[in-house]
């Protein structure tokens, strides 16, 4: 794949989590695992915003449960 087409503040970030905490395949996992974590997050906020609690629940519970999201 050629260099250009991946995000280099991605790449810097999981570099600097691979220093923190060593190359692992659980250190690996950790930064996108935030990211997944955050945008639930940003979802929930949101939908809460323009819809109420429960909207914004299931909101986020359907992102959660969508199978291309878990991969």
């Amino acid at each position: 794949a050629n260099f250009h087409q991946h995000p280099p503040l991605f790449l810097w970030m999981q570099a600097v989590v691979f220093q923190w905490f060593g190359a692992t395949a659980a250190s690996a996992r950790l930064l996108p695992a935030l990211f997944a974590l955050g945008t639930l997050a940003g979802v929930y906020v949101w939908a809460r915003r323009i819809a109420g609690s429960f909207a914004a629940f299931a909101a986020a519970l359907v992102l959660l449960l969508s199978l291309p999201y878990l991969k």
